[in-house]
Parts: C-alpha cells; structure tokens; sequence
C-alpha cells in the first residue's frame, strides 16, 4: 500500500503542470459564486458551463480559506485531485493486498506505475479523479456483503455517472459484477434506486436552473463516430495497465466477468467521441479501479510467454512520458504566459469572442461569447462539432463583440495584414474569417504560444480602434 502510494506521488510530481483550457472554465464559475454574480461562466448568464453539476459549487467552499480569484479555486481543484487519486491508490492497493499473498506485495504498486493518464489528470484541475474515487468506492462497497454498504456503494457509482454521463455503461457494468444468484432481490432493488436517484437529482436540478435535464455538452460536444473509433483504439494502445487483461487466459475471462466492464466502456467511447480529450481524460478514472482487480489475478493466470503483455503495456507509458512529457508538464505554465501578455490587451474589451474561453476568461473580467458553446447555450445548440459551430456574423453585431481571438497553427500573420490570410486552427474561425471583411475587424496583436508554431491572433473591431 505505501509503495504503491510512493509510486502514485512520484508520477504526480513527474507529471505536475498539465491541465486543459475546461479547469478554467469551471474556476471561473466558482469565482463568481462566491462573489455574488451566480455560478456561471458569464454574469448573469443562465448556463451549467460544462461542468459537473455541484462541482464548481464544491470549489467554492475554499472561500473560507481565503480563495477568491478564479487561480485560487483552480489550485484548489488540482490539489484536491490529486488528494483523491492518492486515495483511490490507497485504497485499490489496500483492497488488492488482501487477495494477494504476501511475496507478491509489489504488485499494486507496479501496476499504478503503469497509470500514466491518471497521475496527468490528477493535478489538472478537473472532477476526474473525485469520479474515480467514486468508481473504486463504490465497487469496493458491493464487494462487501453488507446491505447497507451495497446501497451506498451504489449511491457512488450514481454519483460518478452524473458527473460523467460516458461512464454510465461501466458504472451498470460493476453494479451488475456480483452473480445474481448471490444477491436477494430486495438488495438488487436497493441498489438500482440508489444508482439512479444522483442522476435523476442532478437532471431535476438541471431541468429548474437551466430548462434542460440533459447537461450542455451533450449539444456542445455531439457525439462522433470517427472521433470515437480514434479514442477507443489510442485508450487501448496507450492504456497501460489494459493490455494485461488480453494477457489473462479466455476462459478465465468469463469467469472472473469483471473484464466485461472495460469492454463495455469502449463501446461508450465509440459513441461519446465528441469529447476528445488528450491523454485518455475519459477512460483514466477508471485505472485505479482497474488496479484493485488485475493486481490478485496476474499470479494466477499469467504464465510464461503471457508475460510479453509487458511490452505494450510497458509502450503506452514510457513512450507517453518520454515523446510528451516535457510538454504536458508545462502546458499550465505557458497558458499563465498567455494570459499575462494579453491581459493588457483585452482590459477595454467588454465583449470577446473566441474558442478557447478557458485563459480568455481569467485574461478579461469581460464578458466572453464561447464560439465552441461549452459555456453558451445558444451557440451549443447550432449545427456543428465542438470546434466547428456554424455560427451567423450577424451574432457578432448582435451580441456587440468588439474584440475577437482567433488561435492560428502557424505564425505567418503579422498585424496589419487582412485577417483573410490567417490559418486558422478551429473551422468556426475558418469560416468566419472568411466574412472578415464584412464583420470590420482587424489585427491589433499577436500572442504566441510557446512550445508549439501557433500563436493567438487579437482582433478588434474598426468602431473599437477607432474610439481608442
């Protein structure tokens, strides 16, 4: 238990610095709820902004030690991910050394080295490691043969399908592991009233604060196939310590049934594809839970040549750490480096513009339109992918946009020129761009972002520049 906790910790210092532009959206939220202008993305705007119901809510508790500014709730949320993925390692190391015999007492902790996507997530400031904590509880508590703890192990499982509708399947998967046979039917109904009642609160609660019982990214981010084949196959070629099941014998597959739950977790991915996220976001709170299970049965069922498993297992990992590394831990780093140059750039915006509002909104107390629709219902509503809303310039004067940030994969604009010959990296901008002319903005500045060729166009309409 305390190697695997060593093991956990080490990764998570290796892997600290890596978030995505979503923590700070949901900083934001928590941000304004405690000052008083409702927890949404924008004052006054009636929107969940993509996160977890609750959970921004959740951070703003920290307001009694102090946190106020959207950079305090994000450290907050990075801490607490990290203390809730040291616990999950706990407590699937704890559960795994029971079943185990005492040689093999390193185990858990070689497996959650194989843990790469969980130990990345754990400190970006997302619910992911809070809904894997969840996962492992609650699966611990149904392995148990108590009535009651069964109901709230199932109250657990509810509750990390309400934060992360796409582990649904899987949740339903590990409520059903135990044999029916072995279960009376009072308790099974226990548990099925139990898994149910967080979703069915958090869609009422949805239904009264935002007239829709399903959350925002179910229109912002519509499922794709392609994207979802692409996430199933890179989960599993990259998943670590997944490619010790293959490794397990058929047979012993079908008896042991747990395994079923990853396959149907895939199938979940296939058709939750719109939300792309690096480093398997969708299938890491699942790992620690994956660990409990594996870490007994590899003496028992891998023998011999079985162990070649450890080369692909092994691939993901080190391949991972090694090529990307470097870049995952400075992603935080070079996003603040954004922010603080374009603060003085967009202090006399009063509306932006743009797709990655995440950074734009800790650079502007302005008001943001979310060009991808995570934090706007209206623009989540339009027809188009995440990054590709089919979105009317007459949105821009009717919203009264005066400053609008267009991410380019290239660095060949320099300000002055027409923004017609900007690469754009999101197709909503590519289309948009494409009426820049008649929308009447022009380039006033450019933000690089370091470690890659791309750079942040700042854009900002003739009536603006001209009052300045």
């Amino acid at each position: 238990m305390v190697g695997a906790l060593i093991v956990a910790l080490v990764l998570q210092l290796f892997c600290w610095g890596f978030m995505v532009d979503d923590a700070w959206i949901v900083s934001r939220v928590a941000s304004h709820g405690v000052r008083g202008l409702g927890f949404s993305f924008n004052p006054g705007q009636v929107t969940d902004a993509v996160t977890p119901l609750g959970y921004a809510r959740l951070l703003s508790l920290a307001t009694l030690g102090g946190a106020r500014t959207p950079l305090d709730f994000f450290g907050v949320a990075r801490i607490l991910g990290c203390l809730s993925y040291g616990a999950s390692v706990v407590l699937a190391s704890r559960a795994a050394s029971k079943q185990i015999g005492p040689d093999q007492w390193w185990l858990p902790g070689a497996l959650v080295a194989f843990c790469v996507p969980s130990a990345l997530w754990a400190g970006a400031g997302l619910a992911g490691p809070i809904v894997g904590l969840w996962i492992l509880s609650g699966a611990l508590l149904l392995d148990g043969s108590s009535r009651a703890g069964a109901g709230l192990g199932a109250l657990l499982l509810g509750m990390a399908a309400a934060w992360r509708p796409e582990l649904t399947p899987a949740a339903c998967a590990i409520l059903l592991l135990p044999a029916p046979r072995k279960v009376v039917f009072e308790r099974r109904m226990t548990e099925w009233i139990c898994f149910c009642l967080p979703a069915l609160g958090v869609a009422l609660a949805r239904g009264l604060l935002f007239s829709s019982l399903l959350p925002l990214s179910f229109a912002a981010k519509p499922a794709a196939f392609d994207f979802g084949l692409r996430y199933v196959l890179v989960t599993i070629i990259w998943g670590g310590p997944t490619w010790f099941v293959f490794a397990i014998k058929w047979q012993a597959v079908k008896e042991l049934r747990w395994p079923f739950v990853l396959l149907v977790h895939w199938l979940a991915l296939l058709f939750a594809g719109g939300d792309w996220m690096p480093a398997l976001r969708l299938s890491a709170p699942l790992l620690p839970w994956l660990v409990w299970k594996l870490a007994p049965e590899l003496p028992k069922h891998v023998r011999g040549l079985r162990w070649l498993w450890l080369i692909p297992a092994l691939y993901g990992p080190v391949v991972l750490l090694w090529s990307q590394g470097e870049d995952f831990r400075r992603v935080t780093e070079r996003r603040l480096q954004v922010v603080r140059s374009a603060r003085p750039l967009l202090e006399e915006s009063r509306v932006i513009a743009g797709v990655d509002v995440g950074w734009l909104g800790l650079a502007s107390d302005g008001y943001i339109v979310d060009l991808a629709g995570v934090s706007d219902p209206v623009i989540a509503r339009l027809p188009g992918g995440h990054t590709s809303k089919v979105i009317s310039p007459g949105m821009f004067s009717g919203r009264e946009v005066d400053t609008w940030v267009i991410r380019a994969f290239d660095r060949e604009y320099r300000v002055g020129e027409p923004l017609g010959s900007v690469h754009a990296v999101y197709l909503v901008d590519a289309r948009l761009l494409q009426k820049s002319v008649d929308l009447g903005f022009v380039g006033v500045a450019t933000l690089p972002l370091a470690g890659t060729g791309e750079q942040y166009i700042v854009a900002r309409h003739q009536g603006a520049v001209a009052q300045e």
